[in-house]
């Protein structure tokens, strides 16, 4: 009787043991999704043409390593989601505002968009953005480039650059599609 009650006993045990490994390996699995998730919307994309080192989806930590912690920040995240950063910045050696476009995702703010307004600025300036940013999307699938009645503009299958020269004042937007 007691080799009996022993064997239902290691039976009842080797049972508990594999529903024990089942779980374990469940969990283990939903932590590797999650993680994996939170690594592929994490990954840096493309620099963004105009200023060094700045990448499309890197995060406000990254962009404050990047730009500094001298900024001002504007948050529409009710409004559109976003927090834009701004940032005194010079441009072909010329004062401007540098406006990072940092958008909500599920594991923080990431970058979209990026501004440069350029202020008494001339046809030079115009050029220089023009020939940037046409050098850093030129190899690009879909790349496209045109004049347009408010400015220049430049788009990939994945990015679009508006450059714009008006009384002065030159208005850089580059953003994600």
């Amino acid at each position: 009787m007691k080799i009996k009650e022993q064997n239902e006993n290691k039976s009842e045990h080797e049972k508990n043991y594999i529903i024990a490994l089942w779980v374990i390996g469940i969990f283990a699995g939903i932590i590797l999704i999650i993680v994996g998730i939170n690594a592929a919307m994490n990954i840096n994309g493309k620099e963004t043409g105009i200023v060094d080192g700045a990448k499309f989806n890197m995060s406000v930590k990254e962009m404050k390593k990047l730009s500094g912690e001298d900024f001002e920040v504007f948050d529409e995240t009710d409004i559109s989601g976003c927090r834009n950063y701004f940032y005194n910045y010079e441009f072909n050696g010329k004062e401007a505002t540098l406006v990072y476009v940092m958008e909500k995702r599920p594991f923080g703010y990431r970058l979209t968009q990026i501004q440069i307004n350029v202020f008494e600025a001339d046809e030079s300036d115009l050029d220089k953005a023009k020939s940037e940013i046409t050098e850093a999307y030129n190899n690009e699938k879909g790349f496209k480039e045109q004049e347009e009645e408010s400015g220049y503009l430049v788009s990939t299958e994945n990015e679009k650059a508006e450059i714009s020269l008006k009384d002065g004042y030159l208005s850089i937007n580059i953003e994600e599609i």
